[in-house]
């Protein structure tokens, strides 16, 4: 119970059984048990949509031993092995975590002990300069077309490039030719839209068409600058980089950095292609470690929420023993 009276607004429904004919906690699994059911009967558009309250008395059933014993010996079984899956949920998350660290932590290491064999701390604005994106006007903003428009949606927190599906949207009309990416071309996003995001990297794939849009920054080397996209991608999830832009970027709601904070910024650098391609690709080798490892505990995660669902499903359809 809360520690204080409390009520809801409009948009929160409060379900209560008739008395006499629930233990309360069973009712409370029960409706978790068909919320698959209730989330598909929402109705609306415009990216909200709401389950009317008729709807919730009229159109929804569930089972129930009329036993009020039998319920709370059930609830019993459910608390037990819920308790189960927790710990072993919070397992997984801390198996999850801690190789997210080792591997954050071997980045940090490589690079940093490239300091004493050879290699320099470098400020960016020595190597690399950062143009801007253009503005493209949303009138002419499509759900398909040839043309995507690359926004930090398309970036991974960690860096990369995320595909977006259906979400991504394309251009329709005129632009500067210049803002038409090539393969290879590295982007930073300039904008924090999402936790962490702020700094990031991806290299323009070479399965389609892509736009430079406003808040993404392209990186582009200056003459005499030994350039490895894949060495610089990954440079710029150094903690010291990232945290260097957090620290200057403005912004209250949604953080912004800009060309001249991150080319302020030092990175670790030689001179040499052969030793920047062998970085990257110990890079490349460490990061394809850890998504082996992030998908197998995501896999654990999945099939503990599969078995969280298995047994609520077995229980109100009166198959648990």
């Amino acid at each position: 119970m809360p520690d204080e009276p409390t009520t809801v607004d409009t948009h929160v429904t409060i379900v209560r059984p008739k008395a006499g004919l629930f233990h309360l906690e069973f009712f409370g699994h029960a409706l978790i048990s068909i919320e698959a059911a209730l989330l598909a009967g929402g109705v609306g558009a415009s990216g909200q949509t709401e389950l009317p309250r008729t709807d919730l008395e009229k159109k929804y059933s569930i089972s129930y031993p009329t036993a009020l014993d039998e319920q709370k010996r059930i609830v019993a079984i459910l608390d037990e092995a819920f308790e189960g899956l927790s710990r072993a949920r919070a397992n997984a998350e801390a198996n999850f975590a801690d190789a997210r660290e080792l591997f954050e932590a071997a980045r940090e290491v490589h690079f940093t002990a490239k300091l004493s064999s050879g290699w320099r701390l470098a400020k960016l604005s020595e190597l690399i300069s950062i143009k801007h994106g253009f503005a493209f006007k949303s009138v002419h903003f499509s759900d398909q077309g040839a043309l995507a428009v690359l926004t930090p949606g398309n970036f991974f927190e960690s860096g990369g490039f995320r595909a977006r599906g259906d979400k991504q949207r394309y251009y329709t009309g005129d632009f500067p030719k210049e803002f038409l990416l090539s393969p290879g071309d590295l982007l930073v996003a300039m904008t924090e839209q999402a936790p962490g995001l702020l700094g990031s990297c991806i290299i323009v794939p070479g399965d389609g068409h892509y736009l430079h849009n406003q808040r993404l920054g392209l990186l582009q080397p200056l003459t005499g600058t030994t350039w490895n996209a894949r060495f610089f991608a990954h440079v710029f999830n150094i903690s010291g980089l990232r945290r260097g832009l957090s620290d200057t970027c403005s912004g209250a709601t949604v953080r912004h950095t800009s060309p001249g904070r991150i080319l302020a910024q030092v990175i670790p650098y030689c001179d040499d292609a052969d030793e920047l391609e062998r970085a990257a690709d110990d890079m490349d080798m460490a990061k394809a470690l850890w998504a082996r490892l992030s998908k197998a505990y995501q896999a654990q995660l999945d099939d503990l929420e599969t078995l969280r669902r298995a047994l609520l499903q077995e229980t109100f359809t009166g198959e648990l023993a």
